[in-house]
């Protein structure tokens, strides 16, 4: 093995036992209290910050018409948002200085009279990837569809959506999910998984 070679294969040992080493998570919030919305923000919860963003679960705010696949909690932004028209967002925190969004499960619920979310609802989502929090223009973008059966006669599980490539290996401090019809709509989302670096 001659000079360059071997200098170079130290660069690369030691690039790689330098590396930030990752955390992945999959964020369930079941081991957090849950009550009527906008009283319980998780605001932080396992590496990422959560902007109008609640928790609920099914006997606190009847939310029966979507279910989790971890029970009972999930998070639910859209009826109650402290500044109507911003969408709620996950933004990496402290010591972390960056992640990669892998996928998740989410369902859009309406609002009834009594203001409760029991209704399972057609739902369009917008998830954008911004590389810096607070960005205008996302780095990357994709949509995912949410369709109920037309007649529910029980509670309907919430789609597992994945992220594609652009996501899973994009470096992003900030994501943002909004649903086609935020005054309408309650989205709703769990099992959220992510790499955290």
């Amino acid at each position: 093995m001659n000079t360059v070679t071997a200098f170079l294969s130290l660069l690369a040992l030691l690039k790689d036992t330098h590396a930030l080493p990752t955390t992945d998570v999959t964020a369930k919030y079941d081991d957090l209290p849950s009550t009527q919305p906008s009283t319980n923000p998780p605001n932080s919860y396992d590496g990422l910050g959560y902007s109008e963003w609640d928790i609920a679960s099914s006997p606190a705010i009847q939310i029966g018409g979507v279910v989790g696949p971890s029970a009972p909690n999930r998070i639910i932004a859209g009826f109650n948002t402290e500044a109507p028209g911003t969408a709620p967002s996950l933004t990496v925190l402290s010591p972390y200085t960056s992640f990669r969004f892998l996928d998740f499960y989410f369902g859009c619920a309406t609002r009834t009279d009594e203001g409760t979310a029991n209704l399972a609802t057609e739902c369009t989502i917008t998830v954008s990837g911004f590389t810096k929090a607070g960005d205008s223009t996302a780095s990357t973008t994709a949509t995912f569809e949410f369709q109920p059966p037309l007649v529910e006669v029980a509670p309907v599980n919430m789609t597992h959506a994945v992220l594609p490539s652009a996501f899973q290996n994009m470096d992003l401090q900030e994501v943002t999910v909004l649903p086609n019809a935020p005054e309408v709509n309650g989205l709703l989302m769990d099992n959220v998984h992510y790499s955290l670096k």
